[in-house]
């Protein structure tokens, strides 16, 4: 009888990147010779694997075992990376728009708003330098290096600079409103006025505008930055780079008959968000949200990613009017018992789709370009080697280069153009509509497209995008 085939059988693999070894074990036969545990560090010896690097348990686990097995018996350790610079803004910010309870427990919302102001030399951010990371070791011994992290800087801002005895601290350069960033952090001035009327006039400020009363009929105003009003807004006209936030309600002018068709006077553009506790007959268009605590009444209301009806614990009422949103639209009512006509509409795949297809085209027809470059730039004797080549030539060449590098700058805006309109047109076949509490007939709902007119009265509801159509829920 051939014993060798009875004996236990061992076979040790190393992985590629030589951080594990795997051994496999077939346990002796009856007549066979057991393995044992000296065996398999013998063999692991063999390969050139130090003590430190064995797993014992892991050998033990082998050899006591009476059916065939596999087990990782040596193993490295894998390098740890380094962090890349972070930033942490170290100035207090409210962004959470919480209504505070007044006078009889009523809620008064935004009623004590405040934006968050600094003095000069305030310090704004802290930034928390990179780290070099842990080496790691593979399974011979070897060392292995890790990455560091990146060693971002601070961007520069309008109204902010770096500390002058702390690299890592960036401190404000004037007073005003901090506006943070992924790297630094912008302050922008701050104009305050009692309020908005004919003795102020209209207002443009290359800052933040925060109105401590009202703003009457009549009055404009532009803000770089920020629009905070404390009180209404009537019949006027807002315009802000970043958010307006209105603690009271906004209306437009009101006909003097009551049987005249709604009349929208008052208009609102954010380049965020936008807050407020009710929109009368308003215009209202936010980059980001629209978020409303009480009611929107025949309104136009356009937002880039969502309107929320209903912040807060407010009532939450869509009434009439058309809003507008890319990804979603939130209520707890829409329409009402008089059936009031309201359009929602979400989604704009194929506004999004055409949107893409040029910057598309553009960054293939770049890289062609730079193609076309390349290969006659390769085609030339390397610069080292300047007596070969003509002084036309050498101007020739840095003529290619330079326009190399000018393709090259073009073709990373574009790309990340198209990945940013990439991302949302997936956002946008999610794109939805819910009313959390009562739907009112004569509701009229667009979806990327397709279009659904309600003519029932539901309770809780929810409408998204599929391939036939649109799906109520």
């Amino acid at each position: 009888m051939d014993t060798e085939t009875d004996d236990a059988q061992l076979s040790l693999k190393t992985s590629p990147d030589k951080l594990e070894v795997m051994a496999s074990v077939v346990p002796a036969k009856s007549s066979g010779k057991p393995l044992l545990a000296e065996q398999i560090v013998q063999a692991l010896n063999d390969l050139g694997v130090p003590p430190a690097r064995h797993r014992t348990i892991k050998i033990n686990h082998l050899v006591a075992s009476d059916e065939p097995m596999s087990a990782i018996v040596a193993r490295g350790l894998r390098p740890v990376n380094g962090n890349a610079a972070r930033f942490k803004s170290i100035f207090h910010t409210d962004n959470s728009h919480k209504p505070e309870a007044a006078e009889f427990n009523k809620i008064n919302y935004f009623e004590t708003k405040h934006y968050s102001a600094v003095e000069i030399d305030a310090p704004l951010m802290r930034r928390i330098p990179a780290t070099e990371g842990f080496p790691g070791v593979n399974v011979l011994g070897q060392a292995i290096k890790s990455k560091p992290g990146k060693n971002l800087q601070f961007k520069r801002y309008k109204g902010s600079c770096v500390a002058p005895t702390d690299p890592d601290l960036l401190i404000a350069e004037i007073a005003g409103h901090p506006l943070p960033e992924l790297q630094g952090v912008k302050v922008d001035n701050t104009l305050v006025v009692l309020k908005a009327d004919l003795a102020s006039g209209n207002i443009k400020f290359d800052g933040s505008v925060t109105v401590s009363g009202d703003v009457e009929p009549q009055v404009e105003i532009h803000a770089t930055g920020d629009i905070f009003v404390k009180g209404t807004v009537e019949n006027a006209r807002l315009t802000a780079g970043h958010n307006i936030v209105i603690g009271g309600g906004v209306i437009s002018e009101t006909p003097p008959d009551t049987l005249a068709p709604p009349k929208i006077t008052t208009h609102l553009q954010a380049g965020v968000d936008i807050h407020a506790m009710f929109l009368n007959q308003v215009e209202a268009r936010a980059g980001n949200n629209i978020s409303i605590q009480r009611y929107t009444l025949n309104c136009e209301l356009h937002a880039g990613q969502q309107v929320l009806v209903g912040e807060r614990g407010g009532k939450g009422a869509i009434l009439g009017g058309r809003t507008t949103a890319a990804l979603d639209i939130t209520a707890n009512i829409v329409g009402s018992t008089a059936y009031i006509s309201s359009w929602l509409e979400v989604g704009d795949l194929v506004g999004l789709r055409a949107s893409l297809a040029k910057p598309q085209q553009e960054l293939d027809r770049r890289r062609h370009e730079a193609q076309q470059l390349a290969d006659i730039l390769a085609k030339l004797p390397p610069r080292k080697e300047q007596d070969k080549l003509g002084k036309l030539e050498l101007n020739r060449a840095d003529k290619i280069k330079a326009a190399l590098v000018a393709l090259e700058h073009r073709q990373s805006l574009l790309e990340a153009q198209c990945e940013q309109l990439a991302v949302t047109i997936s956002a946008a076949q999610k794109a939805q509509i819910v009313v959390h509490k009562t739907l009112f007939p004569n509701t009229h709902v667009k979806i990327n497209g397709a279009k659904h007119r309600q003519t029932t009265e539901r309770r809780q509801t929810r409408f998204s995008g599929g391939s036939n159509g649109i799906i109520i829920e």
